[in-house]
């Protein structure tokens, strides 16, 4: 049997300060701290990543339409240098979000998010909230084309 990976406390405890002090608490200077200053934040397959500054001002915006926004951590699983977590998203959209003005709805969805660890730093970040639910609960529709 391995031994056990002793990265993964370590590795559990800065996904949960991204989480409560970063995404709940807004503290975006932060960032710094916990991303690799080549941080990659993956969006979508063929689309290039969002670089530390560019994720930023996402998170900026997403903070801007849901002031509120919380995260519930259900949970973290690590396995050598990745992270996955599950969360709840819970706010109310009380200020622009992709073309749709503040609509004051209560929105509830969930987060699957992958984060590479290097040097105890995220280095690459897939995933995210599910945006599909979040679009439709602000009041969006989106439509297939074809």
């Amino acid at each position: 049997m391995p031994p056990p990976d002793t990265r993964a406390p370590d590795i559990r405890a800065l996904v949960t300060r991204y989480v409560t002090e970063v995404l709940n608490a807004g503290r975006f200077d932060l960032l710094d701290e916990i991303c690799a200053p080549d941080y990659r934040r993956h969006l979508a397959p063929g689309a290039a990543p969002l670089d530390l500054a560019a994720q930023r001002a996402r998170l900026e915006g997403i903070r801007r339409a849901f002031p509120a926004w919380e995260l519930t951590l259900h949970e973290i699983v690590v396995e050598g240098d990745l992270a996955t977590f599950r969360a709840t998203v819970r706010g109310t959209h009380d200020g622009p979000l992709l073309g749709l003005p503040p609509s004051g709805r209560s929105v509830v969805t969930l987060a699957l998010d992958m984060i590479r660890v290097e040097d105890g730093r995220f280095a690459d970040h897939w995933g995210g909230p599910d945006l599909f639910t979040l679009v439709q609960a602000c009041g969006g529709r989106l439509v297939a084309e074809g």
